[in-house]
């Protein structure tokens, strides 16, 4: 167009009668059935299985931030007195945070970090990235959930995080799940938005939006 109309090098636009479709790349989340079967599924387990891939469904943290996680990142509140993983760094700008720790999660990962130094990874045992991909592929299968929702959207080890902010949209206020899962806070608060600062925070103000996802 540019050729075209501003530098009349060209009589018609080489983009002229080109149609590009754009595929929705839409991820799907699990319902409460199959989450249910899911976690069951789970905690059939006595290894990184269970540990990592509940840790994923009780934080909706993305699965690299939680692979990097050491032992210096859990973290007790002194105020409050419950446990929390501090994600120090991620995929963007909103990424650093404090997740507090699901009661459902807190033997797991404290029995983990018991023996680990600091520097430790908290999942130090996990395979590839390829290869839990697979392993979660097959707690799928094992767990009679399919690939594609009803709706026609696929699943995979990410949907979990979807699974969360889905439920804990409907039962927390929305900045507080959108800070705590590592997205910006959305543009409807106006101008407020900019003088939020979630570092400044107390982890009370946070526990809602882990408490409420019960499975």
């Amino acid at each position: 167009m540019f050729l075209k109309n501003e530098k009349e090098i060209l009589t018609s636009s080489p983009t002229d009668g080109v149609r590009v479709e754009v595929i929705e790349n839409s991820r799907g989340a699990y319902n409460r059935q199959e989450i249910q079967r899911l976690i069951a599924s789970l905690n059939s387990y006595s290894c990184w299985r269970r540990d990592y891939f509940l840790t994923l469904v009780f934080t909706g943290a993305r699965r690299g931030e939680i692979a990097a996680i050491c032992k210096s990142h859990i973290r007790r509140d002194e105020e409050t007195g419950r446990w929390y993983i501090f994600i120090e760094d991620g995929k963007t700008k909103h990424a650093q945070r404090r997740i507090p720790l699901h009661r459902k999660l807190e033997k797991l990962i404290l029995a983990r970090i018991r023996t680990l130094k600091a520097t430790d990874l908290v999942f130090g045992d996990l395979p590839t990235y390829e290869q839990i991909g697979l392993e979660w592929h097959s707690i799928m299968q094992q767990s009679e959930v399919q690939k594609l929702s009803e709706f026609g959207k696929k699943r995979t080890l990410h949907s979990l995080r979807h699974t969360f902010v889905s439920e804990a949209m409907t039962k927390a206020l929305h900045p507080i799940v959108q800070i705590c899962v590592g997205h910006a806070i959305t543009k409807t608060l106006g101008i407020s938005g900019n003088y939020t600062h979630p570092e400044t925070m107390a982890l009370e103000k946070f526990l809602p939006a882990v408490d409420c996802i019960d499975w």
